[in-house]
């Protein structure tokens, strides 16, 4: 087992390529396929959303507090402020996706339906 020091404290690393060593990993990963297996098979979803329902997961949970943390999300610890919940959304909930003028036609609609899968991590967009 590798061990260093960092402003005082002490961390255990795992050797690569030896996920056996770590629990707390192997934990977490796990928690975050079983979530997502289970909205999945919810939603009755077809299985190339895997990768948007766990990327889904993993947001939603960091956006949700911990008792690790004092009842805090992570944002919250590492920022200090509180988090805002108020964008997320259902998974695979109805929702209408705007066309700009550039895109459509004069007599088009403005909007057309579509489903939630996931956040943007860039833009603040769905």
């Amino acid at each position: 087992m590798l061990v260093y020091w960092d402003v005082g404290i002490k961390r255990e690393l795992t050797v690569p390529y030896n996920p056996q060593q770590n629990g707390v990993a192997k934990r977490k990963r796990w928690l975050i396929c079983e979530a997502t297996k289970a909205m999945m098979s919810d939603l009755d979803l077809p299985s190339l959303l895997w990768e948007k329902a766990s990327n889904t997961t993993v947001y939603v949970q960091n956006k949700s507090s911990h008792a690790a943390l004092g009842d805090n999300t992570l944002e919250e610890a590492f920022t200090d402020e509180k988090s805002k919940v108020g964008h997320l959304r259902i998974f695979e909930c109805l929702m209408y996706i705007h066309v700009s003028k550039e895109k459509r036609m004069k007599m088009d609609p403005s909007e057309k339906k579509g489903t939630f899968v996931g956040y943007n991590e860039t833009t603040k967009a769905y």
